[in-house]
């Protein structure tokens, strides 16, 4: 259902350990977030589009410096949030529940946690989480 509803496609690469934490209430899921153990990713490099405030659209995808690879442990491959509760800080609890939770007895330091290529609304959500529009990203 997630898959589906991001349009997202398995690559054919070796399948990795991942986690998936669901959010549910009142017997529905409403939240999901799939996360993997990674170890490298790259910085999100503004265009002119985001150095003029706009928003990158799915067809107008972000761009990354594919030439100087960053640490990273974390990668979160999807988020989903039921469209009637987003806007509500459920994305923003879910990841923080995964940071804390993901590595037994280890919070993840923002830093250290990558994204796949997101939409226009991942996007907004990752400035607004990580702080910076050079958040990180990594290739699934």
């Amino acid at each position: 259902m997630v898959d589906a509803a991001l349009n997202y496609r398995q690559s054919d690469q070796t399948p990795t350990e991942e986690k998936t934490y669901i959010y549910i209430s009142n017997s529905k899921v409403i939240g999901c977030i799939v996360a993997e153990s990674i170890d490298k990713a790259y910085r999100v490099v503004a265009n002119n589009n985001q150095e003029n405030n706009i928003t990158p659209s799915i067809s107008n995808s972000i761009t990354c410096s594919k030439n100087q690879p960053q640490h990273a442990v974390l990668g979160i491959s999807r988020i989903w949030i039921w469209k009637e509760v987003q806007r509500q800080g459920l994305a923003t609890k879910l990841l923080d529940i995964v940071r804390n939770t993901f590595f037994f007895g280890d919070k993840v330091e923002k830093d250290l946690i990558a994204i796949t290529q997101p939409s226009s609304e991942g996007y907004n959500f990752a400035v607004k989480y990580f702080g910076r529009k050079d958040f990180l990203v990594y290739l699934v």
